[in-house]
C-alpha cells in the first residue's frame, strides 16, 4: 500500500506539481505586502460550494459482508447555463442601496444540469459493474457573503463568513428492469407485486434482495445549506477554513413535481421512506512550502434516513481525509459505517473502506468581498 501511495504521489506531482512556482500564500509569516501576488494556472471558472466531489478508487470491507469489490467511481458533471461564482467572489459586493439589476450582474450563484453517476465493480466471475445509480436533475447555487461591503483593506487579518444554499430536483435510478427482490421476474408484473405481501417488519430486506437486476427509481428533490467560517486569508486566498452543511432530500413521485414518468411504486417507498437528512463537516488547511501538494481536507459526513424499514440501519457515517495537489487533484482514503449509499443496497449494514483519487469541485476562491 505504501508504494501504490508513493507511485500516486510522484505521478501527480510530475503532471501537476509546478513546484518551482513562488506560491506565496504557504508563507503564513510573511508580511502581505512582502509577498507576491498568488498565482494558479489551473483553477478552473465553475466553482461550486456544495456538491459531491469527483472520485475513483478502491473499495473494500473492514468486515464480512455480502459482496466484494474492486473500485467505486462518482464521475460527477455538471454543465453550467451560468456561473459567476469564481468571477464575481474576486469583487466587492454591490452596496446595499444598488439596484436590482447591479446585484444580479454582481451575484455570485449558478444555474446546471447535473449527471451524478456512482458505479462500482464487483469482484465477481466476470468483475462486472453492476445496478450503478444514476442522477440527472437541473440545479441552482447561490453563495452568500456575510461580511460587510468594502472592509477589505485589511482582508489579511480577517475572520471572513459565508453562506450557501443549493437546490436540485431530477431523476433517480439504476436503469434496471429486474423486481427487486426476485431475480428471475420483472418488475411491475403481478408477480413481482406479489412479493411485497409477503415482506413484513421482521423481513431481513438484504437477504432477498436481487442484487443483479433489481429495480430502483425515484425522483428527489435535495435542499442543502452551508455555512463557511474562513480562519486566515493571504493575498485574498484562504489558507484555512471550517464549514457545516446541512440538507433534506425528498423522494416523490413525479418528475420536477409535474411530469408523472420516473417516479417510484407505492410498495417500494414503503420500504426506503421519502426523506432523508445529511450532515457534513469539513476543514482545510494549506501546507507550509508544501512543494507539489497545496492542502489537507478532513470531510465528517452523516446521513439519516426517516421512517424505512425496520431491517434498515437509519445512519450512515463517512469519514474522508484528502491531501490535495496545486491542481485540486487530491489522494483520498475513507472508512464508512451504517447503511450503504448505493441505490437499492441502502439496505445493507456495512463497513467500508476506499482510497483513491479525487478532484475538489470547491477549492480556496479568490475573496474579494
Amino acid at each position: 500500500m505504501k508504494k501504490i501511495l508513493f507511485i500516486l504521489s510522484a505521478l501527480l506531482c510530475a503532471q501537476y506539481g509546478y513546484s518551482q512556482q513562488d506560491e506565496s500564500i504557504e508563507n503564513e509569516t510573511a508580511e502581505p505586502a512582502d509577498v507576491p501576488e498568488f498565482s494558479r494556472p489551473y483553477y478552473p471558472l465553475n466553482f461550486y460550494p456544495i456538491g459531491d466531489e469527483l472520485s475513483i478508487g478502491y473499495l473494500g470491507n473492514l468486515k464480512t459482508a455480502r459482496e466484494s469489490y474492486l473500485f467505486e467511481a462518482q464521475p460527477v458533471v455538471k454543465l453550467p447555463f451560468f456561473n459567476t461564482i469564481y468571477k464575481n467572489m474576486k469583487n466587492p459586493k454591490s452596496a446595499a442601496d444598488a439596484s436590482f439589476g447591479e446585484k444580479l450582474k454582481n451575484a455570485t450563484h449558478a444555474a446546471y444540469a447535473s449527471f451524478r453517476p456512482q458505479l462500482r465493480m464487483f469482484n465477481d466471475a466476470s468483475m462486472p459493474v453492476k445496478t450503478p445509480s444514476y442522477k440527472i436533475g437541473i440545479g441552482y447555487q447561490h453563495l452568500f457573503s456575510l461580511n460587510k461591503a468594502n472592509r477589505f483593506d485589511d482582508i489579511d487579518t480577517l475572520n471572513l463568513k459565508y453562506f450557501a444554499v443549493a437546490f436540485e430536483t431530477g431523476h433517480f435510478s439504476n436503469g434496471q428492469s429486474g423486481a427487486a427482490f426476485d431475480e428471475n421476474l420483472i418488475d411491475g408484473t403481478p408477480a413481482a407485486d406479489s412479493l411485497y405481501q409477503h415482506i413484513n417488519e421482521h423481513t431481513d430486506l438484504a437477504a432477498i434482495l436481487n442484487r443483479k437486476s433489481g429495480n430502483f427509481s425515484t425522483n428527489y428533490t435535495e435542499i442543502m445549506v452551508k455555512y463557511l467560517h474562513v480562519f486566515k486569508v493571504r493575498n485574498n486566498y484562504a489558507l484555512s477554513w471550517f464549514s457545516a452543511e446541512a440538507g433534506w432530500t425528498r423522494y416523490h413521485d413525479y418528475l420536477l413535481y409535474m411530469i408523472p414518468i420516473g417516479g417510484y411504486t407505492e410498495n417500494d417507498i414503503a420500504l426506503y421512506g421519502k426523506n432523508f437528512y445529511h450532515f457534513n463537516l469539513e476543514y482545510m488547511r494549506r501546507f507550509k512550502k508544501g512543494g507539489c501538494l497545496d492542502r489537507a481536507k478532513l470531510n465528517v459526513n452523516y446521513e439519516y434516513l426517516y421512517k424505512p424499514h425496520a431491517s434498515v440501519t437509519r445512519s450512515r457515517i463517512e469519514i474522508i481525509p484528502a491531501i490535495y495537489f496545486k491542481s485540486n487533484v487530491g489522494i483520498y482514503g475513507k472508512i464508512a459505517f451504517g447503511h450503504d449509499n448505493y441505490n437499492y443496497r441502502f439496505v445493507d449494514n456495512i463497513s467500508h473502506w476506499g482510497i483513491g483519487l479525487t478532484y475538489d469541485l470547491f477549492p480556496s476562491l479568490e475573496f474579494g468581498r
